[in-house]
């Protein structure tokens, strides 16, 4: 990983939106993360995550067994449509809405319009 922004707000976004976490974490076996709050992710837990991943398979491999990443994981946590849609036919979000605040936050003190 080459910059630290971005898992840092990634998780940041994930934390924030409407999933249900405590089902989402016990299906893969994190129950007990539940309600763990780290803030920045951690560099050497990013570099875990990273090792661990198999792009080849979509599988985490850790010590006590595999997670499988599937279409429907990737759907129910970020909320990214799959298959069939192009990102050009999405509905446009509008700058208020809570979810594009929290991920312009990682520009700070930039305006938006620089962003942009």
């Amino acid at each position: 990983l080459r910059s630290r922004t971005v898992p840092s707000s990634l998780f940041a976004a994930i934390r924030d939106t409407q999933v249900d976490m405590e089902s989402f974490l016990s299906d893969i076996g994190f129950s007990s993360l539940h309600n763990v709050y780290i803030d920045p992710l951690p560099q050497r837990f990013s570099r875990f995550v990273v090792r661990a991943f198999s792009a080849s398979s979509y599988e985490f491999k850790l010590e006590k067994g595999i997670i499988r990443v599937t279409l429907e994981k990737v759907y129910e946590i970020l909320r990214v449509p799959l298959g069939g849609t192009s990102i050009f036919e999405l509905p446009e979000i509008p700058l208020d809405d809570p979810f594009v605040k929290e991920w312009f936050k990682q520009f700070d003190p930039k305006p938006l319009k620089k962003i942009l």
